[in-house]
């Protein structure tokens, strides 16, 4: 399959807490039990340890990059779709407001009218109490009239 260097592994990714997983392929993140087949391609031998570590070190910090990334991508969704929820709700809150206003004002016009309505009651009433205060102050000079006339027949027919 190829030149004589490449090989095919059969890899099987254990979940003993071994962090090898994320090794062999970051974006599978915690599978279980699942199998993949690596193409290793000219690899040579002649590795030492501390080359050997630094390579596995590098690969974890692959992971743990790529890790990163599809987390910050998932809260950059987040942030996206709560935005917009704000949106919604300010939007919302906006249109409630203006709704609210508009309410507002007709009742204030209602009552504006009702007022003048009223004022002109009492503008009406009273010129009607003083129509009749006026009318009482006349019965009155004539009941005074009327009072002094009789008592004035009465004496003179008293006399006769």
């Amino acid at each position: 399959m190829g030149s004589s260097g490449d090989e095919d592994v059969q890899v099987l990714h254990d979940q003993s807490g071994d962090e090898h997983t994320e090794d062999i392929d970051p974006r599978v993140g915690k599978a279980k039990g699942r199998k993949e087949k690596v193409r290793i391609a000219s690899v040579s031998f002649d590795i030492d340890e501390g080359e050997l570590s630094a390579i596995k070190a590098n690969n974890m910090n692959f992971a743990r990059i790529s890790k990163l990334k599809g987390d910050y991508t998932k809260m950059e969704v987040i942030f996206n779709e709560i935005e917009d929820t704000l949106k919604s709700a300010e939007d919302a809150m906006r249109e409630q407001e203006a709704r609210h206003l508009e309410k507002l004002k007709e009742e204030n016009w209602d009552l504006t009218v009702k007022n003048k309505d009223l004022e002109n009651n009492v503008k009406g009433m009273g010129e009607k109490l003083k129509g009749m205060e006026d009318q009482e102050a006349t019965i009155a000079e004539d009941l005074e009239k009327n009072c002094l006339s009789l008592s004035a027949n009465m004496l003179s027919e008293l006399k006769t």
